[in-house]
């Protein structure tokens, strides 16, 4: 399918409004859990990917990539793998921001923003198998 500039404005403003409500609600948690159960905050980030992302892939399905038919278990999978990788790629990067002096709360929300671009390709390509979705050219 090819999109109109936009088309593809819309959709990246979409999956960007759902990515920092994810990211703003996995913070919350994490920061409920940390500061009120005493856990780590990588313990309390790992428990928030479950239900945070189930959530973002049915907004993100159904909205931000406005992809129809039916639900395959397959396309949920292949959500979840991306997550797992961008999860671990964020960690390390929230890891390394604590080392360097940043409060959690604030280095694990950078770390959600900072993998924002590549979990938009990922799951465009990948989880969803949308294709680049290349712009129309001009001609």
């Amino acid at each position: 399918m090819t999109l109109t500039v936009p088309q593809r404005i819309g959709e990246i403003a979409r999956f960007l409004t759902v990515g920092l409500a994810s990211a703003a609600a996995s913070t919350l948690i994490i920061v409920g859990f940390t500061e009120t159960l005493g856990i780590s905050y990588l313990l309390s980030a790992l428990m928030t990917f479950v239900l945070v992302n189930l959530i973002g892939f049915l907004l993100n399905r159904g909205w931000s990539f406005r992809t129809d038919g039916r639900m395959h278990i397959a396309e949920l999978l292949r959500y979840y793998f991306i997550c797992l990788l961008t999860l671990g790629l964020g960690l390390a990067l929230s890891e390394g921001m604590v080392g360097l002096g940043l409060p959690y709360y604030i280095a694990v929300f950078l770390g959600a923003v900072l993998v924002a671009p590549v979990n938009y390709i990922a799951h465009r390509l990948f989880s969803f198998k949308l294709g680049t979705g290349a712009l129309p050219s001009k001609g």
